[in-house]
């Protein structure tokens, strides 16, 4: 079964269906300097995490290969990080 993070799951179905992985809440559950691994099928592996000083964080790993460092966190990366992946 496909699961999905809630940013993707909100594009693929809208509020009609639960996300398999909300990532509200396990950002807010992260303690700064942890990070959280998950693989959705919208936006593919992904880390999330918060750096020393509690900001979130977003690392995407693609071909198996992480990219180069944590970037700052936002829904609109995870959206075009989705549409790369539904263009490949």
């Amino acid at each position: 079964m496909a699961d999905f993070c809630s940013v993707c799951n909100e594009i693929m179905f809208g509020d009609k269906v639960v996300p398999d992985y909300d990532l509200t809440t396990i950002l807010s559950d992260l303690q700064p300097g942890q990070v959280y691994h998950l693989l959705c099928e919208g936006c593919g592996m992904i880390y999330y995490g918060k750096d020393y000083q509690g900001q979130p964080i977003v690392l995407f790993v693609k071909d198996g290969k992480p990219e180069p460092d944590f970037v700052p966190f936002s829904k609109e990366l995870i959206i075009e990080k989705f549409n790369e992946a539904v263009n490949e």
